[in-house]
């Protein structure tokens, strides 16, 4: 190691070299990084889709989605999975186990579900896929005066030019149904031309078609034969031949049919701004650039808006715009930051040291950057918080080399060999902290769930960091140093630098020595008081002036109303409700556009009916968070009270948007799979929830009591040989429909169908009155051959794990209420009480509790591991158990700093600020390995144990204060900072903040009092032994060592 830091002070050339080089590549490689809102994440979910026409929720369920469930249970990877079943239709979510290969259990379960032989015939296969991980880029809006077709076909267009794009593969369009052709006949019709609906749909599928019927070779060529009737459109398809009589006449569809193109009945659809609109939503993956997509994106919708007039594309969510603006905040508070490094270097140091150890900061940084590129991590919200976090840290290991060297040129030695023993004397425990710092932000890598993932960002920004700050610190910065003006015995310090070093040795031995002595004198009452604070901090949480959450509130640009009537309610009841929901809006914008001084904090409001036609939501776009002094949530309170009570919802919530899940989820399963048992326990927990003044916007999963009408064979159905399919069959295909043919009209799939007329279909009476076919050919009335009974069904069925399941969910009334406040009292006081009355029932709380357990549970297994290896390191550092138990002792101390750091910032405590502990941990240790090494080398240098402490606490007091100084000065901007969209970020800033500045005096006081606690310990604690009380320093490991190696030499003497 000597040699090779000798090697780099002789050549000047290599060092200007490798900076040069590192410069260069950090450019290029940061030209090349790809920009995300948020870090990548892996794909967590496979979802398997089941499409079965015409079915109910129970018969997908039973004929489906339990056969399917089963199989999974013995595919390994699946951490558990969920479905839900509805008309038609039914998914099923499976989610993974953390850090498993994605693709392997993807082909398990393909698998699984390709060993089930016994699905319905008329069911389409399921198909079973993983659920990528992608980034909202841009959110368009097409809206116009146009009928829905022509915008819906325009949409289309800017579909097909933007996947034409490179760099674009994921666009999704909503807003609309698919297009269908409806062949709708009345049934006097159909009697008077003696047809039926499966002879009308079997002649549309024998007359349109397309056929290959072989090749003529003529010996000269080849000519196919084809036999091409196709036809697309409804108009053309209205000339097909039905039937020909024997007199040659002809009976067209056109004839016994109104055929038309029109969308499928659905009630999906979107306005905006009361105009109908199609949503064009654009994605990134992973390996796409969210920037370089929406700089194309806003030259190509500029360009659109310029050519119509009758058709405007509004960009309704640009997230971009939104992470551009958020990193250059960040940015702006990391040279703010690094500028303040700067100057407290300069104030603390000699001028032309500080300048070279302020160049570990471009340089470490430009190093991370051709780690990253290597690595792959994108510029993001995270990854610059990182930035801003480790400012303070890579001037760590430059302040405390630089500050030796110049002590041992201070002694009288050269530049050139002062600067290679000063190196040389730190390089053991700067190794041991910087080993101890990686351990520290290496736990973020194995955190589960999506904390893990963004936090994985930080900690990679951070090591790889200072893996370059150290080798700069070993390498170069002694040569630049030992080459440069700074190591000059002419050196005259300014009139500056002369007054702050008079103004630092007066701090030093005017306040800090004396304080220093006294504690040492009087350990007890430093110990005491510390002990003291600990317990006021330990009342401050009871008492709830110190409060908890879970994570804390990020702010969106965005906030919905969802709406859920009844089950049956019709789309345009759900509308009727949702159009007086946005005139309540405009109302509230409106007001709080008058309170801002002219400036209205929403932007757009969408409509949005369907999927159901018993729901819809409003979709309110806000002004970007920078822009308005108003919280989303605070917005979406407003409307809640403008718009009232909502006597037809089942379910009406205003939500401002969740990174985490809901604060409050509760979801529910029976033992032994009673739904109706089920129910009644939701609905008391919905009625005591609803009780709670903390608690708002309670909602359930549950849609049941829509009206269905149940078929049963009397026994006259039976003796005409009538079976109940038969009569099922006919009614499905007449009120239902047939689908004859699935045409590919461009790269659309437009179905035909085959039914009753919507007059017909849409009046039950006519139910009853409809002629049903016989097998000898004679019709019956429906009535006659069956009973029709109505009760209630499902709309949705829910399960997890294979059982049938309801959850519950809310959000808290105020942002100031705590959620684990909240979910404690329901776990204690309203649960109990309903599982002692409904003992089978399960209750298992998700959203944003079970991802607060799972980071937790994750950090609590990988946690211990790293602390050992914390441990060893502080116990190589001084070889000591002593030292190891302090150093270990003052870490639960930095808890009176954070929490009361918190209670200033006017914040709770969170999820990221237990994070943030983490990296404080790794911060206080090297400020303990700094301070236990001079100890030592005091001890070994034979002076006695007081004095030793005394002088190592001095001479370190000027690095770990500025290690304290520079970090916090790093962070300062963002914590000043009135940025509402960087908010998210300041329990951890305010974690390593006030805990880093309160954590700086447990080093310098508590620290040294603990070393004589624990050397009174050992002294007594050998009485019994030696008979007599020891000296202070034979119970130190330093001079105990010192002693075996004094003995070991005249031994060998």
């Amino acid at each position: 190691m000597r040699e090779l830091i000798s090697y780099f002070i002789s050549y000047k050339s290599v060092v200007n070299f490798t900076l040069v080089l590192i410069v260069i590549m950090g450019a290029l490689f940061f030209s090349n990084l790809r920009y995300s809102f948020f870090p990548a994440e892996d794909v967590s979910f496979i979802n398997i889709d089941i499409t079965w026409v015409g079915a109910s929720p129970s018969e997908i369920e039973e004929a489906a989605v339990a056969k399917i469930e089963d199989n999974l249970r013995g595919v390994s990877g699946i951490e558990r999975f969920t479905s839900v079943s509805q008309n038609s239709f039914a998914s099923i979510e499976v989610e993974l186990q953390e850090r498993v290969n994605a693709d392997n259990v993807l082909l398990d379960i393909q698998n699984a579900v390709d060993q089930i032989t016994t699905f319905p015939t008329t069911m389409e296969d399921p198909v079973v896929y993983k659920v990528e991980v992608l980034t909202d880029a841009m959110t368009i809006a097409l809206s116009g005066s146009q009928p829905l077709e022509v915008i819906k076909d325009l949409a289309r267009e800017i579909e097909s030019d933007l996947l034409n794009q490179p760099g674009i593969s994921k666009v999704t369009l909503e807003g609309y149904p698919d297009e269908e052709i409806e062949v709708t006949v009345r049934e006097e019709t159909l009697r008077a031309f003696g047809l039926t609906l499966g002879e009308v749909s079997r002649a549309i599928a024998q007359g349109n078609i397309e056929l290959f019927g072989g090749t003529i070779r003529t010996g000269r060529e080849e000519i196919q034969l084809i036999a091409d009737s196709r036809v697309f459109f409804a108009q053309d398809m209205r000339n097909l031949v039905i039937r020909a009589t024997p007199d040659g006449a002809q009976v067209l569809l056109g004839d016994i049919a109104t055929v038309e193109n029109r969308f499928e009945e659905s009630p999906t659809r979107r306005f905006l701004n009361g105009m109908p609109a199609v949503s064009i939503r654009v994605d990134n993956t992973s390996d796409e650039d969210i920037l370089e997509t929406v700089e194309f994106l806003r030259t190509y919708l500029a360009d659109f808006n310029e050519n119509r007039e009758d058709v405007r594309a509004t960009i309704i969510n640009d997230r971009a715009d939104a992470l551009e603006e958020r990193i250059q905040i960040l940015a702006d508070n990391a040279w703010q930051g690094a500028l303040l490094v700067v100057i407290v270097l300069g104030i603390f140091l000699n001028f032309r040291l500080a300048l070279w150890v302020s160049l570990q900061i471009p340089v470490a940084l430009l190093g991370m950057i051709i780690f990253a590129g290597i690595w792959g991590v994108t510029v993001n919200q995270l990854s610059m918080f990182g930035v801003i976090l480790v400012l303070g840290i890579l001037v760590d290991y430059g302040v405390v080399v630089s500050e030796n060297i110049y002590q041992h040129f201070e002694r009288g030695k050269d530049a050139i060999n002062a600067a290679i023993d000063g190196t040389m004397e730190l390089v053991a425990p700067l190794m041991l902290s910087f080993t101890t710092t990686v351990a520290a932000f290496s736990l973020f890598f194995f955190i589960d769930g999506r904390l893990g993932e963004f936090f994985s960002d930080i900690s990679f920004v951070v090591i790889a960091s200072n893996i370059v700050a150290l080798l700069v610190g070993f390498f170069l910065l002694p040569a630049l140093i030992a080459n440069s003006k700074s190591l000059r015995k002419a050196n005259v310090p300014n009139r500056f630098e002369k007054g702050f070093d008079r103004m630092f040795k007066a701090i030093l031995t005017k306040f800090y020595a004396p304080s220093l002595r006294f504690g040492l004198r009087f350990p007890f009452v430093v110990i005491l008081t510390v002990v003291g604070l600990f317990i006021v901090t330990i009342g401050g949480f009871r008492s709830g002036t110190i409060t908890g959450t879970f994570f804390p509130n990020i702010e969106f640009d965005e906030l919905s109303v969802s709406l859920r009537l009844p089950a049956g309610a019709s789309d345009l009841v759900t509308e009727e409700i949702l159009i007086e929901i946005e005139e309540a809006i405009a109302r509230v914008d409106e007001r709080l556009t008058d309170q801002a001084g002219g400036t209205s904090p929403i932007r757009y409001v969408q409509r949005i009916v369907g999927p159901q036609p018993n729901t819809g939501r409003i979709q309110v776009t806000l002004t970007k968070p920078e822009e308005r002094d108003v919280l989303a949530f605070f917005i979406a309170g407003e409307i809640r009270d403008e718009v009232g009570d909502v006597p037809e919802a089942e379910n009406l919530s205003f939500g401002a948007g969740a990174a985490f899940g809901q604060p409050i989820s509760i979801s529910m399963i029976h033992r032994f799979d009673d739904l109706e048992e089920l129910r009644e326990v939701k609905e008391l927990l919905v009625s005591r929830l609803d009780a709670e003044d903390t608690i708002i916007d309670v909602v359930d999963n549950d849609q049941i009591g829509q009206r269905e009408f149940n078929l049963r064979l009397k026994p006259l159905a039976e003796l005409l040989g009538f079976t109940l399919q038969d009569i099922t069959t006919q009614v499905r295909e007449a009120f239902f429909g047939i689908e004859a043919q699935s045409l590919q009209r461009g790269d659309e799939e437009v179905k035909v169908w085959v039914r009753y007329d919507e007059a017909t279909r849409s009046a039950p009476a006519n139910l009853e009155g409809m002629r049903i076919l016989g097998p000898d050919g004679g019709t019956f009335f429906l009535r006659d051959l069956a009973e029709i009974e109505e009760r209630e069904t499902v709309v949705l069925i829910n399960r997890r794990d294979a059982r049938r399941e309801i959850s519950v969910e809310a959000d808290v009334a105020s942002l100031d209420i705590p959620v684990p406040a909240v979910l404690g009292m329901i776990r204690s006081r309203i649960l109990p009480e309903i599982q002692e009355q409904y003992p089978f029932v399960e209750f298992t709380f998700e959203g944003q509790a079970r991802q607060s357990a799972d980071t937790t549970d994750s950090a609590a297994k990988a946690g211990p591991i790293i602390l050992l290896i914390m441990l060893f390191m502080i116990l190589l550092n001084g070889r000591s158990i002593s030292q190891t138990v302090v150093t270990i002792a003052i870490l639960p101390f930095i808890i009176i700093g954070v929490a009361w750091g918190h209670v200033v910032s006017g914040i709770p405590l969170s999820i990221f600020s237990f994070l943030g502990m983490i990296a404080l941990i790794g911060i206080l240790l090297n400020n303990m390995f700094v301070l236990l090494s001079s100890f030592n080398e005091n001890l070994k240098a034979g002076r006695g144990f007081v004095s030793s402490l005394y002088r190592a606490a001095l001479s370190r007091f000027k690095p770990i204060m500025l290690t304290a100084i520079t970090t916090a000065a790093g962070l300062t901007p963002l914590l000043l900072g009135t940025s509402i969209g960087a908010q998210f970020l300041k329990p951890t800033a305010v974690t390593v903040f006030y805990g880093l500045l309160f954590g700086t005096f447990l080093t310098l006081a508590l620290a040294p009092c603990l070393m004589v606690l624990a050397n009174h310990v050992k002294r007594f604690g050998l009485y019994p032994f030696r008979r007599r009380l020891v000296s202070k320093e034979e119970v130190e490991t330093a001079r105990i060592e010192l002693k075996n190696i004094d003995t070991l030499k005249s031994e060998v003497r």
